[in-house]
């Protein structure tokens, strides 16, 4: 039995549940999403036991969590974030797999939306988030490709700002609908959405403020004590003036008046 090492911070662990048998379902769940070959799904690294616990470790992904990135101000932005997650949904899909609780706490948004958490949604004990969680799957039913599209029309008509608020509702209208046979695929949505404007890739207003922090930074000045030097060196003047008011000091520290 393998325990968990404090040293290992480039990677985020989770606790999905406890027992041989939640650590059986968990990696199965791991060894399955090992085949799954996409960038947009966070595949996670092992499972471990602390104890009676079961943990996920899953490598950290750079980048902002949706739920505190902001909103979507521009719809080829908006476009791009949805189209990629739906190519990310798409290839798990296709390997017989679903998410289960696409939310904005589940997506990273660095250099594209990452799926993340990927474990403890699919192992049978959670019901998706509220707001986010299809109907089924709040009433205690199994993750499914549909349920996943429904997830994904929530979310992406949370993150639509106002300006598109109108637009993102009429994309999204299919996502949600109640019946998931009426939902289309996760590749349908990857491919469809691109009609409503050209994707341009979206950089959160967090992701911006902490860019301009760094680049502050960077750009600090540092003071240099040899400065001194070369100043002097550039106006000789100035050397010749600290080398006589030296001698100065000198000659009366040595043959000033003596104290009485």
């Amino acid at each position: 039995m393998r325990s968990l090492t404090p040293l290992a911070i480039d990677r985020v662990t989770r606790e999905v549940g406890a027992g041989d048998g939640d650590e059986r379902r968990a990696r199965s769940r791991v060894a399955a999403l090992s085949q799954v070959s996409h960038l947009g799904v966070c595949v996670p690294l092992d499972v471990m036991r602390e104890h009676d616990a079961v943990v996920v470790c899953s490598p950290r992904v750079a980048g902002v969590p949706l739920d505190r990135a902001g909103r979507v101000e521009d719809l080829g932005a908006w476009v791009w974030l949805v189209s990629e997650l739906a190519h990310a949904l798409a290839a798990l899909h296709g390997s017989g797999l679903s998410h289960g609780d696409l939310s904005p706490s589940n997506v990273v948004v660095g250099s594209r939306p990452v799926l993340v958490d990927m474990v403890g949604p699919a192992l049978g004990r959670e019901r998706g988030t509220p707001g986010f969680a299809a109907p089924e799957r709040a009433a205690g039913g199994p993750p499914s490709p549909a349920s996943d599209v429904y997830s994904l029309g929530a979310l992406a008509l949370a993150a639509a700002g106002e300006h598109i608020r109108t637009a993102a509702q009429a994309w999204t209208a299919p996502m949600v609908e109640e019946d998931p046979a009426a939902r289309p695929s996760a590749r349908a949505v990857a491919q469809g959405v691109t009609r409503c404007a050209p994707p341009v890739r979206w950089v959160p207003a967090a992701d911006r403020a902490e860019a301009r922090a760094a680049a502050d930074r960077r750009a600090r000045t540092v003071s240099d004590p040899r400065a001194w030097h070369w100043r002097l060196r550039r106006r000789p003047w100035r050397l010749a003036a600290a080398a006589v008011v030296t001698v100065v000091i000198a000659g009366w520290l040595a043959w000033g008046p003596d104290p009485a």
